[in-house]
């Protein structure tokens, strides 16, 4: 594994691989760690060793995150964090707390922020991979666009369960990215989203919402070969063992769309056109979907 780097969906391997982070990147991100040291260094600390409020995960080196919410609960204070899991925790035990996005948007009411300041801030910390801040649609197809379109930073936000809690954003943001991106990453973006909804999804409506999500995509007016081929090949990488018949109840979706939408010979042009790059059998698939109709 390199020392710093992100996840990305290699559509050759058809795997998820580690690459390597560019080293400015590495060295900002290294300003940044020394800056937060510096802080923290000048603020007072709570010697805090041992749980004594919460249950042992492991009595000879208990996490960090976990001796801090016990601290903040046998100390009475309030809990600055910015994982939305840690805060969920802290609440039920009745801790007090907030996160950065809580604290911009104080600055921003009381004056020290103005808005431009705070959307300027916002996207940054979005470029800069904080994902569990409120679902901004504007913000992260901003970030999108600057970033080439790539599958970094973005991506990681839909491939989070929490994106896909308003499903409506999350999709609109996802089709606006896999219009836009490169080729070659098209993959990465399907695979994001796909990952993202699945966890999201309750386990009797998992394979309706992948299946559905697949039929909105390949029926869309800009979808071209390549978005379903590689839409398809996310798929069968995330799952498996569902790939198959989702993408078979998807393509009767996309037909039924396709004939509503067009007539017959003009639906039955762009819907062969659009699978063209799909395996034989689900271009055989396609045309017992014609001749059925």
């Amino acid at each position: 594994m390199p020392t710093a780097g992100t996840l990305t969906f290699h559509t050759g391997l058809g795997r998820i691989v580690a690459t390597e982070s560019d080293p400015d990147i590495v060295a900002r991100q290294q300003d940044q760690t020394r800056a937060m040291l510096a802080t923290a260094r000048g603020l007072r600390r709570i010697v805090h060793p041992a749980l004594i409020h919460l249950p042992s995960m492991d009595e000879r080196h208990e996490p960090a995150w976990l001796l801090t919410v016990d601290a903040a609960k046998d100390d009475d204070a309030v809990l600055w964090a910015d994982d939305i899991g840690l805060r969920r925790l802290a609440h039920s035990l009745g801790i007090k707390t907030f996160g950065t996005q809580s604290l911009l948007s104080i600055a921003r009411e009381r004056g020290r922020l103005d808005d431009a300041q705070y959307a300027a801030i916002t996207r940054k910390l979005l470029a800069e991979y904080v994902v569990d801040l409120p679902f901004n649609q504007d913000a992260l197809l901003s970030v999108a666009a600057d970033q080439g379109w790539q599958p970094h930073a973005v991506a990681t936000v839909l491939s989070r369960p929490a994106s896909w809690v308003a499903v409506q954003p999350a999709v609109a943001v996802f089709r606006m990215a896999f219009r836009q991106a490169p080729v070659d990453t098209l993959t990465g973006w399907a695979y994001a989203a796909l990952h993202g909804l699945n966890k999201a999804s309750l386990p009797e409506h998992r394979v309706n919402n992948l299946v559905e999500l697949t039929a909105a995509t390949l029926s869309e007016d800009w979808t071209r070969p390549d978005h379903s081929s590689a839409f398809i090949t996310a798929l069968t990488a995330l799952v498996p063992a569902d790939a198959d018949s989702v993408t078979r109840a998807a393509l009767k979706r996309v037909w039924q769309r396709m004939k509503n939408a067009y007539a017959v010979e003009n639906a039955v042009t762009i819907f062969l056109h659009v699978i063209s790059h799909l395996d034989e059998s689900y271009r055989q698939h396609a045309v017992h979907l014609i001749l059925s109709t």
